[in-house]
């Protein structure tokens, strides 16, 4: 079976993480609350209660994984129907910078759990 993902891993979290998302909508930006599945230096999955309409839309993501507060930019690029809410899939916004920081924040992370 063929992924179309680049990244060499991907982290699921035992217990999701909280994460804000800022959205553009007809009525202006939005903000939602929802967990953080799992992530990757490149991408996430995430969990909202509430529908985001479009799909290939650019959102802006705050969470913490370790210490440092995470401000990102990205595509969602799926979303799926659950019987509590909604699923999503979104890649981030390329930034070797910000890819650092993720996988340090993940070690981090990994050596206190």
């Amino acid at each position: 079976m063929f992924y179309n993902r680049q990244e060499h891993y991907r982290y699921a979290f035992g217990h999701p993480q909280e994460l804000l998302i800022r959205s553009n909508e007809p009525s202006g930006t939005s903000l939602h609350y929802g967990l953080l599945l799992d992530v990757s230096p490149r991408g996430g999955k995430f969990f909202l209660e509430k529908e985001l309409e479009k799909i290939k839309e650019e959102i802006d993501v705050e969470f913490t994984l370790n210490h440092e507060k995470l401000y990102l930019k990205g595509i969602l690029l799926w979303k799926e129907s659950t019987t509590e809410g909604w699923m999503y899939g979104m890649e981030f916004h390329k930034d070797p910078g910000k890819e650092m920081l993720i996988n340090n924040e993940l070690k981090a992370y990994l050596e206190l759990e």
